[in-house]
């Protein structure tokens, strides 16, 4: 039991992270079930020192049933909907850092139940956040894509395939958000290439080049079709002149990339430089 699944995420948690879990346990909304919210109580009671013999099958048992003998088949039953609570709970816990998925999913709710006023003073709010983005990276494309999904699907259930370019914006951002994580990936997977000789299936990758080449007045509008374009291009051609312009674009689009992902970047110019070393 001391190595059970529920015990062992908990022992990752913050004291904040036990506390809410308790807190959301505790909750009938989410939990109505007697045995586990004392099960939780007791792990609490015992965080953060989880041993083995407080976390033994018996004495979990007979703090749950202290006038019962104890039963093995009940207890497993009793962690695992606990381990399910848990796994809802982290859910939330992820759901809530996301208001802007959390906003598409309201969209969604209050257009099936028809609450068109509602809806649209949402829609309008959540419009003006996404534009007030600062990072400008695949997942802004991809909330864009989401968001003009919505909204077509809005102006065709509420008015009838009136003029409206929805569908158009959703198109877009569906195209910028394919190609921007198309690209990044096929910059990893040409690293890794080099590094651990392994051969990837790329058939799309360069017909999505040539796309971005005949195109190339649209697409240098959206920074990462252009920095991982120009990155992919660094990478297999190995070109110092190339080395040199793509880091100068990404100096000029570091504000659109959070910052983990130009970490990302900043590794594959490190990559390219030793690689040049090397030789």
């Amino acid at each position: 039991m001391y190595s059970n699944n529920l015990i062992g995420i908990l022992k990752a948690f913050s004291t904040k992270e036990m506390t809410r879990y308790v807190e959301f346990a505790g909750s009938p909304y989410f939990n109505k079930h007697k045995k586990i919210k004392q099960l939780i109580e007791y792990l609490r009671g015992i965080y953060p020192n989880f041993n083995e013999k407080n976390c033994h099958r018996e004495q979990i048992w007979q703090t749950l049933e202290p006038n019962k003998p104890f039963n093995k088949a009940q207890l497993a039953i009793i962690f695992t909907y606990a381990t399910r609570l848990l796994e809802d709970f982290l859910t939330q816990e992820q759901f809530k850092t996301n208001p802007d998925l959390h906003n598409i999913l309201l969209l969604e709710h209050l257009r099936q139940k028809r609450q068109y006023k509602h809806y649209e003073r949402i829609l309008k709010q959540q419009l003006k956040n996404l534009d007030k983005q600062s990072h400008r990276d695949s997942n802004f494309y991809n909330l864009n894509f989401l968001m003009a999904m919505e909204k077509d699907q809005y102006y065709a259930q509420s008015e009838g395939y009136k003029k409206d370019l929805s569908i158009q914006e959703k198109q877009q951002h569906l195209d910028n958000f394919y190609l921007s994580e198309k690209l990044r990936d096929a910059c990893e997977m040409a690293v890794r290439t080099k590094i651990f000789k392994v051969a990837y299936d790329q058939r799309l990758i360069q017909v999505l080049i040539k796309e971005i080449e005949l195109h190339f007045e649209h697409y240098n509008k959206v920074p990462p079709i252009l920095v991982y374009s120009h990155i992919y291009k660094m990478v297999m051609e190995g070109d110092e002149k190339v080395y040199f312009q793509t880091t100068d674009l990404v100096n000029q689009n570091e504000a659109a990339f959070p910052l983990e992902e130009l970490r990302t970047i900043y590794n594959y110019f490190q990559h390219f430089c030793i690689e040049k070393i090397n030789i």
